[in-house]
Order: C-alpha cells, then structure tokens, then sequence
C-alpha cells in the first residue's frame, strides 16, 4: 500500500477561484467524414426513457466516427453515397440503424433511444443509497435481489446479467464475492458499479486499483469522509460536455464517506476534489473512478444517490451509469 499524506489546514473547496474551461465545442457534436459529395446525417441519442440525452456516445457510419454533444446530438456531414448500418455506442450499449445516403441529401434519424431491455442489469439493494431510482428515471427494467441471496447464487446465474449494481449499504463483503465478480467479468464487455461504503466490491477485485484512506485490509478504515459540500473538477471529457462545464458541486451530507487516496496505473480518475478528514484534508482526492478487469470494467463513486443530490449530481450519476 502506498504511503498516506495528508495536508492539514482549512479544507479549500476545489476549482473555486479557478477559471472553468468549457469543453470544446468542436470535440462532440459535429464530423466531417470527407466525402465530396457526400450527404449528412442528423440523430439525437437518449436513454430509454427517450428524453434523457446520452453525451459522448460513438456515432459509426462508413468508417468515420464521431461523439455526440451534451444534448445527445451528433451531425455526420460528407458521408459517402451508399447503404450502411450506423451505430451508435456508449459503454456496453449499442443501437445499431441501416441509412442510406444520397449525395447532398440529409437524413434525419431523430431520436434514437437504447431499449428498456438492452442489457440484463442487477440491482444490490443498500440501507443508504438508491440508484435503482435513476436507473427507473432513465427508463431501465432491472431485477433486484438482496445481497444475501446473491451471496448463495451459482456463478451461472450471476453471469446471466451485464451490469451489478451494488448500493452503499448492501451489506456486502466484497472480499467474500471476489472471486464470483472476477470471473463474471471475464464472460464479455460486463460492468459493476459500487458506491461509499460498497467499497470492498471494488478493493476486492482488483486490491491495486485504488488506494483507499488508512489500512485498505481493514473493514471500515477509509469511510472517514466529514459532511461537506465540494466543488470538484470533473476530469473526465464525456461527463464534463454532458455537465457543460468542467466542475460540480457534490453534497457529503453525512460524516463516515469512504476517501479515496490514490488509484493504481490502470484506473481512470473521472471525478477528483478535496475530501475532508478528522485529521485534515486529502487534497486532488478521487471521487469516482473506473478501472478494467478481464474484458470488463468497474466504476466506482466515494458518492451515491439520496434525496440530497445536488443537480449536478443527478445529471453525473446518469451519464456515469452509461459509461
């Protein structure tokens, strides 16, 4: 485990007097595929609910690619002549539409939304956090089973799903389940989603992933967390242009959240701020990360989803469950 050091001194709301960079227009939203004489094509890409924009989602047609903006949107300009099957793919869901393309003619595809049953998701219910909530807003069937049942399950019936989510609170040992997570993500391009205190989930497939505050071999010892409102930096590009800037106020309302310290070589930091201790303030912390596993991946967020969300919150949350 690598070494702790902690700053001390009043704790500085991250990014606060800092200029906010806003994500480049020209980076989401619009492509040229090079084509003269070609034709162009226009979609708006939405989460099942077909309202809820998807951002940085990969649009393909005839060998160019391009991402959709922060409203779901994407024009795919000089295509070239002739029939096609787009796709459009953020994270394990994919929608695929066969076009055909006239020179200079556009075709609209309008909405384009992912199926309620795209993907067979899980949820772990927990005592502090809910994202089977925006998992319903966003338009979502899901099963739920207590992590008590699924302690007992056969690796068969885990490897039935594509996605887990285990809510902060679920009583999990995530240590316990190592094993049965490890080969599940293994079986394909699978995901599993752990929150706060559903940290040992994410220590315990893969220990070097992420360093957590204190000893990470003692249940407990990171979730030292004090309540706070923070401004952190959204590092990651697809959730900044989804947000339309580059840093979000989170609400720790609640003392004993779990502090991230470090990530290991392989774990992608989307979210970073200033996490405050009993002891000090853990400065440029993570507070959500994502790292693969197998032919899999796993995200990971210090927060969750209650009643006390910021709106910031809700609209990161979404995109991160897409991701």
């Amino acid at each position: 485990m690598r070494k702790l050091v902690i700053l001390t001194g009043v704790a500085l709301l991250f990014g606060a007097c800092s200029k906010t960079t806003e994500p480049a227009a020209q980076d989401y939203g619009i492509v040229s595929c090079g084509a003269d004489n070609g034709g162009s094509i226009t979609l708006t890409f939405t989460a099942p609910n077909g309202a809820t924009p998807v951002a940085g989602a990969d649009v393909s047609i005839a060998g160019c690619t391009g991402k959709t903006d922060g409203s779901g949107s994407i024009r795919m300009m000089d295509v070239p002549p002739g029939s096609y099957t787009l796709t459009v793919k953020k994270g394990i869901f994919e929608v695929a539409r066969d076009v055909s393309v006239e020179s200079g003619q556009e075709v609209s595809l309008g909405t384009v939304s992912i199926p309620s049953d795209a993907k067979r998701i899980l949820v772990i219910p927990g005592t502090f956090d809910r994202i089977q909530d925006i998992l319903s807003r966003l338009g979502f069937v899901y099963d739920s089973v207590s992590c008590y049942e699924f302690s007992s399950w056969s690796q068969d019936s885990i490897n039935f799903y594509d996605y887990i989510f285990f809510n902060c609170g679920s009583g999990c040992d995530g240590f316990s389940l190592a094993d049965a997570l490890r080969n599940f993500l293994n079986q394909g391009d699978k995901r599993i989603y752990a929150s706060d205190w559903a940290y040992t989930v994410a220590e315990g497939i893969d220990t070097s992933a992420i360093d957590f505050y204190g000893d990470d071999t003692q249940y407990g010892s990171p979730q030292v967390g004090v309540a706070d409102t923070v401004t952190a930096q959204v590092v990651d590009p697809d959730l900044s242009e989804a947000l339309g800037r580059n840093s979000m106020l989170i609400n720790f309302d609640l003392d004993s959240w779990v502090v991230m310290v470090d990530v290991g070589s392989q774990t992608e930091v989307l979210i970073r701020g200033d996490a405050g201790t009993p002891d000090g303030t853990v400065r440029d912390a993570p507070f959500a990360v994502m790292y693969p596993y197998g032919q899999g991946k796993v995200l990971y967020t210090s927060f969750h989803n209650e009643a006390q969300n910021t709106g910031d919150m809700d609209i990161i949350l979404e995109q991160m469950i897409l991701k």
